[in-house]
């Protein structure tokens, strides 16, 4: 069986200027590896509504799950949301159980709720959120696009509970005893390949999926 295949799509004309590094491709790379999720595609857009339709329809159409980061905060232009929901044709308003998430953190903060922090409850119709556990501002899935932040300390804590709802994405764990045999037998049959066809280097990333797929077949 095929893993799921995935793109990122990173929004921000911060990233594009080298004023911020982004540092979430990096992390999803790695979390959608470590759940047997193929990261096949990273793209990064400007603040640009019609870049940004574009290519989450696209990615859209030819992955089964994208993720984006970025644009989805208090600021006039963070306009992710907007731009997936019109990539979408869904309606797209303040909804009331974001913005009971919101009221309740603010209030717990002692400050307001102000027009600009309620842009974060605006959620397109149809789509379920993602809890946040930072700033409680929450993300969302629409169809098979995850909208998460852009900032890389609130994207990490995020991941978890977007795995623990999600059913297209699971960390595989298999206990390291359980591959201490067939490790040493596959990784044998590898360097008679590689001294076979030099010209293919050893992937650690590839040999973790053939002990895994050797160990479930």
């Amino acid at each position: 069986m095929q893993n799921p295949t995935a793109a990122m799509l990173v929004i921000g004309d911060e990233i594009l200027s080298g004023r911020t590094q982004d540092t979430n491709t990096q992390y999803l790379a790695a979390a959608l590896t470590d759940a047997s999720v193929d990261l096949k595609e990273a793209r990064v857009v400007s603040d640009d509504a019609d870049a940004i339709k574009q290519a989450a329809s696209s990615l859209s159409a030819t992955y089964d799950m994208v993720f984006t980061s970025g644009g989805i905060g208090p600021t006039h232009d963070d306009i992710t949301a907007d731009c997936i929901a019109a990539a979408f044709n869904a309606p797209i308003d303040i909804r009331a159980d974001a913005r009971a998430l919101l009221e309740a953190h603010y209030e717990r903060q002692g400050s307001e709720l102000n027009a600009a922090r309620l842009r974060m409850a605006r959620i397109p119709e149809g789509a379920s959120l993602i809890e946040n556990p930072i700033s409680t501002a929450p993300g969302f899935t629409l169809g098979n696009v995850h909208v998460m932040a852009g900032v890389h300390l609130f994207l990490k804590p995020w991941w978890p509970a977007f795995c623990h709802k999600s059913q297209g994405v699971h960390r595989c764990k298999v206990k390291p005893c359980a591959l201490s045999g067939a490790r040493v037998i596959l990784r044998h049959r590898w360097a008679r390949l590689q001294r076979a066809f030099p010209i293919y280097p050893l992937d650690p990333i590839l040999f973790k999926k053939m002990v895994f797929t050797a160990l479930t077949s």
